[in-house]
């Protein structure tokens, strides 16, 4: 059996979004069971916080009456502010009954579009990679949700990269496999609003080449692994498409020996930071603020044992020499100095060669000790050479925050599966981590991400409002975004109307008033 590192980066998310609105579960098949659930006790409930909140607010009543009752003009002053606090008081307990019952409704709303959403769709597909994957051979290494960053912008067909995330990668002997999972019906093929997927996984496979240059010339192959429908490969294009259930077939039959254990294990390591579930998934951003990822190579030790064997090869071909020359000019033995430059150099070259070992000890010494006292991993890591302060102290700073509220959020899972109940949460949309991919279609907006989750009867009343306000303007034909009119300030056409594209200055179209 493969080992596994990482869960699938689709049901993460949807499980901490989940999550954030104190709902569990562990599975997609939790979420039919968990919405049956909330649909039986959405009355029960709203009826006994309404009954809560009756009493809450009668009682408050009561005492306002008590103190309106109460005679006198200093009585009436201090029972002024008195009254103004219960009153207040009602004001909460009835904006707290109401979050509290929205909350449950749009959890209910929302697991009933979650349930047949795109999305879970997705999910489900890539745990089933994980399963599929998982039944590799035992010494593979399998990596989900990676997350790849290089330092620096490269050109991939004419087009800037320098991040990609990966659903799922394989480490194997003959090499690394970039699988990256599709599930695709037929009518959203046909419509052709997506990010084209054999470029996508070719990026991703070419930014993974590169990052792992420096241990030297690893295979990289690209894979789709296809739930559903997909577009027409291009010719050009480097990628293989399988089904879920002929991915271990296709990764077992390479069976080049390409990449030995202990150069996988170090693999492992050094990928095994990208991971966004992993361990070290909030200690890399920290990390990467100061340093930079690399393969560990001592270098110091490398120009040491370089040096002193060049020095003792100098020696001993000056010893080779001047072997038969025994006196110079009648006076000179060169006997005594050929031995001793022949005994020179054979030290310095045992003590390049005991230098470079002693360091590579000490170094790994000094990284363990390391590591075991602050947690973190420094192995594979140098210091950056060049950064700019006010821009380290803001990466760091926001680093720590991420860091911070990542344990908060692992102690609270950790204190819900001891046994304690979620809360009910005030309902708030699912959101997805703000990282711009260019390998991936970008990420939505606030208000598309809010659209997205709200209940579907709003939804429907929104859309029904841009419909008409689309119908009585023209559509941009660039950026699909209606037209507004606007005024020419200055030039020859000033004071004229035109329409201009309401998604200005992105896109720049116009077309004249008529």
């Amino acid at each position: 059996m493969a080992e596994l590192i990482g869960e699938s980066g689709a049901w993460g998310e949807i499980r901490k979004g989940l999550l954030r609105v104190g709902l569990k579960v562990g599975s997609p098949a939790d979420i039919a069971p968990l919405l049956e659930r909330l649909k039986a006790e959405l009355e029960p409930s709203i009826g006994r916080k309404t009954a809560e909140a009756a009493a809450a607010v009668g009682e408050l009543e009561r005492q306002i009456s008590a103190l309106l009752a109460e005679p006198g003009f200093f009585c009436a002053i201090v029972n002024w502010f008195l009254i103004a606090k219960r009153r207040l008081a009602v004001r909460r307990v009835n904006a707290d009954k109401d979050r509290y019952i929205v909350s449950l409704r749009d959890n209910v709303a929302r697991l009933e579009y979650l349930q047949n959403s795109p999305e879970l769709a997705g999910a489900r597909a890539e745990l089933a990679v994980v399963e599929q994957l998982k039944r590799l051979p035992e010494g593979y290494i399998v990596l989900n949700d990676v997350r790849l960053r290089a330092s620096r912008f490269h050109r991939y067909n004419g087009v800037p990269l320098q991040s990609a995330q990966i659903d799922h990668l394989v480490i194997s002997p003959a090499g690394i496999f970039v699988i990256e999972t599709k599930v695709w019906s037929r009518e959203f093929v046909a419509s052709g609003q997506y990010h084209d997927p054999f470029d996508q996984v070719g990026r991703a496979g070419y930014l993974c080449y590169d990052t792992v240059k420096p241990f030297g010339k690893v295979q990289v192959r690209g894979i789709i692994a296809a739930a559903g429908h997909l577009p027409e490969k291009p010719d050009e294009a480097r990628v293989a498409v399988r089904r879920i259930e002929e991915l271990n077939g296709y990764i077992t039959y390479f069976k080049d020996k390409a990449l030995g254990p202990e150069l996988m294990a170090e693999l492992r390591e050094y990928l095994g930071h990208m991971v966004g579930g992993s361990i070290m998934a909030g200690v890399s951003p920290v990390m990467d603020v100061l340093f930079v990822r690399q393969r560990e190579r001592d270098k110091t030790g490398v120009f040491m044992r370089n040096l002193f064997l060049l020095a003792s090869g100098a020696l001993l071909l000056i010893a080779y020499v001047i072997k038969g020359e025994r006196m110079v000019m009648g006076y000179f033995d060169f006997g005594p100095v050929f031995y001793l430059l022949f005994l020179v150099g054979g030290v310095l070259f045992a003590f390049g060669a005991m230098a470079t070992q002693t360091a590579r000890v000490v170094k790994r010494r000094v990284t363990n000790k390391v590591a075991a006292k602050t947690g973190l991993n420094v192995r594979g890591y140098k210091l950056r050479s060049r950064w700019n302060l006010i821009e380290s102290l803001i990466a760091l700073v926001t680093a720590l925050i991420q860091l911070i509220t990542s344990k908060v959020r692992v102690k609270v899972v950790e204190s819900e599966a001891a046994g304690g109940a979620p809360s009910p949460m005030p309902a708030q949309p699912m959101k997805s981590r703000a990282v711009l991919i260019p390998t991936e279609p970008p990420p939505l907006s606030k208000e598309e991400r809010d659209r997205k989750y709200m209940p579907p009867a709003m939804r429907e009343a929104l859309e029904a409002q841009e419909k008409a306000f689309t119908d009585a303007h023209p559509v941009c034909p660039h950026c699909n975004k209606p037209l507004v009119l606007r005024v020419y300030g200055k030039g020859p056409d000033a004071g004229k109307r035109f329409w201009g594209c309401h998604n200005y200055p992105v896109c720049r179209h116009t077309a004249p008033f008529e």
